[in-house]
């Protein structure tokens, strides 16, 4: 059970932070 919901979160700030260097990188 934590595991599952560990292994969400981790996945969700992987990709929020995925968007973030995508985003950047379209802004240069």
């Amino acid at each position: 059970m934590l595991y599952r919901i560990a292994s969400i979160l981790a996945a969700e700030a992987a990709n929020t932070a995925g968007t973030k260097v995508i985003d950047l990188n379209l802004r240069k």
